[in-house]
């Protein structure tokens, strides 16, 4: 009776029609370190409102989670595991990690102010940002964000640029381990 419910609740929308994604101990604790960064551990100027940018997209069996803050610093990982942590240390994805944050500036006022965070449904990208005024957060397609259809189309493009500068350096540096 319950699957039956459950599957009537997705069809129509219902509150369970979120995926329950698993995750793993160590994406939860960045992920809440990242979600909770200061304006200080960021290398926020008294100037900056938004010193950290979280985006999320949410695949069929995982969520990807990319984050930037003010200072450069910039990481990517998954919520089954892996990823890549540390990335601003490199000059190219510094700088890009830096213009996502300097971007989001302008786009937090299509955002909701919030206390609580959900990953983002399949097919959606979340968009976090950490703010002196505390996190706000706006949930869309991620098709319409890549198409150009959704007024922060030009933050997840920038972001994604970010995501291209953390591969190159995944290519060209040798895991340890």
């Amino acid at each position: 009776m319950a699957a039956l419910f459950s599957s009537f609740s997705r069809l129509f929308g219902g509150a369970d029609a979120t995926p329950r994604y698993k995750t793993v101990p160590i994406y939860d604790d960045l992920r809440s370190q990242a979600l909770s960064l200061s304006a200080e551990l960021a290398g926020a100027h008294k100037e900056d409102e938004v010193f950290g940018v979280l985006m999320e997209t949410g695949y069929p069996k995982a969520v990807a989670t990319l984050v930037s803050a003010r200072d450069g610093a910039a990481s990517l990982y998954f919520s089954g595991g892996g990823g890549t942590i540390g990335a601003g240390g490199h000059a190219r994805p510094n700088s890009a990690s830096k213009k996502v944050v300097a971007l989001a500036s302008s786009f937090v006022r299509h955002a909701s102010k919030t206390d609580k965070t959900p990953l983002p449904k399949e097919g959606f990208t979340r968009f976090y940002f950490v703010t002196r005024s505390g996190l706000f957060t706006v949930e869309v397609k991620e098709e319409d964000l890549g198409m150009g259809r959704h007024p922060l189309s030009p933050l997840f493009h920038s972001a994604h640029e970010l995501i291209h500068e953390i591969s190159t350096i995944d290519a060209k540096e040798p895991k340890k381990g």
